[in-house]
């Protein structure tokens, strides 16, 4: 039977026997269902879909390196969650092969575990409440792919996104929720909404002498004040095209939305950790590239990084760590713009 029918029937009988479904519920199951979710089938990861900073060539993984040295991090652990197709860990295991004692992999698609571990068999896999204490736990575009729940704002009422059938095809149904939209406009528009409290509980043993970096596509609340309509980020990746129809392909397509970093930043601190650094992909790089003008640099990966169209101004970076260590504040460090 073609995946792709069997995939949408289950998806009618499921609506036509439960009712709408909440979006966010609705892309949990597309994204992460055993059998139909489109991270337990072979999923894009090596390029079929999209591509990631670490797959476009040696900048992203060598900047991150030097961050990492800059920092000062002695951690005994080193994670990495979402890896893809695991060529980060690759990078970073043969720099710091003297520094870390265990390297760790937190993912859930078993196609993607066998390929990660073809080139680092050095590494386990660990479920993130598995994460042991003095771990560097780096993500990279891991956060983005969290369920949303999706918010329209109107005329001062708060409306919530369902997926239902409308004459045989999938459509959205709006009803009213008593959602908090906290670091949102208040101005009418449709944010995409994220709890990450559930996912930093699960992370929670591993705050002693523990750093995170982590990276994705965002904004912070002051940005999204001034531009509402960037809270409406919603997207789909199907074979390295951009497709604003996530109901389309199901199972078979990447669902997204950014990150609002002053959200995450605030239910960080409530879950105990210290904020440390908060900067943009494109000053970070290009702090790199000045600090090794001899460095032979592939021109299209760079503008990639560093162009405010691309990955430079839509990426950042939030560095929080156990209280108790004090990292060096970075000279492109925007924390209070959180």
């Amino acid at each position: 039977m073609d995946r792709s029918k069997n995939q949408q029937d289950h998806l009618i009988s499921w609506i036509e026997k439960d009712g709408p479904i909440r979006f966010d519920v609705f892309m949990a199951w597309a994204l992460y269902d055993p059998c139909f979710g489109y991270y337990h089938q072979a999923p894009g990861m090596s390029g079929a879909d999209f591509i990631t900073a670490p797959e476009m060539g040696s900048l992203f993984s060598d900047a991150l390196i030097d961050l990492i040295d800059a920092l000062n991090l002695r951690c005994k652990h080193l994670v990495e969650l979402g890896p893809g197709t695991g060529q980060l860990m690759s990078k970073l295991a043969a720099k710091f092969k003297h520094q870390f004692e265990h390297y760790h992999f937190v993912e859930i698609s078993e196609s993607l575990k066998e390929i990660q571990l073809e080139n680092n068999h050095f590494c386990s896999h660990i479920l993130l409440d598995e994460i042991p204490e003095n771990s560097l736990i780096i993500a990279n575009e891991w956060l983005d792919a969290i369920p949303s729940r999706r918010v329209k704002r109107k005329d001062g009422k708060l409306l919530e996104a369902y997926v239902c059938l409308d004459n045989g095809q999938f459509s959205w149904q709006w009803q009213a929720t008593t959602i908090e939209l906290n670091q949102w406009p208040d101005t009418d528009g449709i944010y995409d909404v994220r709890d990450y409290r559930k996912t930093l509980q699960s992370l929670g043993s591993a705050i002693k002498d523990s750093v995170c970096l982590w990276f994705d596509y965002g904004y912070h609340a002051n940005e999204l004040m001034h531009l509402p309509h960037l809270g409406d980020s919603l997207r789909g990746f199907y074979q390295n095209t951009v497709e604003s129809d996530v109901l389309k392909h199901i199972g078979h397509m990447d669902i997204t939305a950014d990150v609002n970093f002053s959200a995450l930043a605030h239910q960080v601190a409530d879950q105990g950790w210290l904020v440390s650094n908060y900067f943009k992909q494109s000053r970070w790089i290009i702090d790199f590239l000045a600090k090794h003008p001899d460095r032979k640099n592939n021109t299209w990966e760079v503008r990639q990084l560093t162009d405010p169209s691309e990955m430079g101004e839509r990426v950042r970076c939030l560095i929080f760590t156990d209280p108790k260590l004090e990292l060096k504040r970075l000279s492109f460090d925007e924390c209070a713009r959180l």
